[in-house]
């Protein structure tokens, strides 16, 4: 294995142990992962030039190393590997969308399902341009944020906004999903967003997208929110009868 190759390898292995644990990871975790055929200092060489390309960072309480915005955009584009969904998940999905009256309520019902299963916020739009978010508890509770204040406000502040917030989104989503990491999602600098967007019943466009931290399970959420897509073409061809 080339230097590119294990560095590349480090850093999947860096954000896929950060995003179970919400803990740094040390260069002795590392080690012990036996993930990597090469010495300690040879790890050790490889995560100061991860992190001096700003791939990594170091926490000042930590002597581990937490993934930054550039390093899980990397890990996105580089390794997120489109999963078909199944078992427990797809059946409460299923069982979710089945009978519901009309479509406010199928989208309501969707959403809450989908926070549920992610542990995360989730945003939709309804016709009429209104929207509906749910979940926000979950963010609440997630360990980067539990200890600050300033951040919670901020975020609960753009969930207040949220018609202003949902237009800066509407403009830069297209058919294609999409992921927004960091600065690049207008709810929160310290967040990502998964978003794509849907025909509602009156043929407007719509959005749907989960909101998390950055340490978000991306692989898990994508290959959910791709299976919801999937299914909202079929329901909204029996409302529009």
């Amino acid at each position: 294995m080339g230097k590119k190759e294990r560095q590349e390898n480090l850093l999947r292995v860096i954000v896929q142990e950060y995003i179970a644990t919400a803990k740094p990871v040390s260069s002795k975790q590392l080690v012990e992962s036996g993930e990597f055929d090469c010495s300690p200092a040879t790890l050790r060489n490889d995560m100061a030039e991860l992190e001096g390309e700003g791939f990594i960072a170091q926490p000042h309480t930590s002597a581990g190393r937490v993934p930054t915005e550039k390093g899980y955009q990397y890990y996105i584009k580089h390794f997120i590997v489109p999963q078909q969904l199944k078992g427990a998940r797809k059946e409460a999905i299923d069982q979710a969308v089945q009978r519901q009256p009309d479509e406010r309520q199928l989208l309501k019902v969707l959403a809450k399902t989908l926070a549920d299963l992610t542990d995360e916020t989730v945003v939709i739009s309804m016709s009429g341009q209104n929207y509906y978010y749910t979940g926000i508890a979950h963010m609440f509770r997630k360990p980067e944020f539990a200890a600050q204040a300033d951040l919670l406000q901020e975020i609960g502040e753009m969930f207040d906004q949220i018609d202003e917030v949902m237009k800066q989104v509407n403009h830069s989503v297209s058919r294609t999903m999409q992921v927004l990491v960091g600065r690049e999602n207008p709810f929160s600098h310290n967040c990502s967003m998964i978003v794509s967007e849907h025909r509602l019943a009156d043929e407007q466009a719509g959005v749907l997208g989960i909101v998390g931290p950055m340490r978000m399970d991306y692989d898990a959420n994508i290959a959910m929110l791709s299976y919801v897509e999937s299914l909202m073409d079929d329901l909204y061809d029996e409302y529009r009868r």
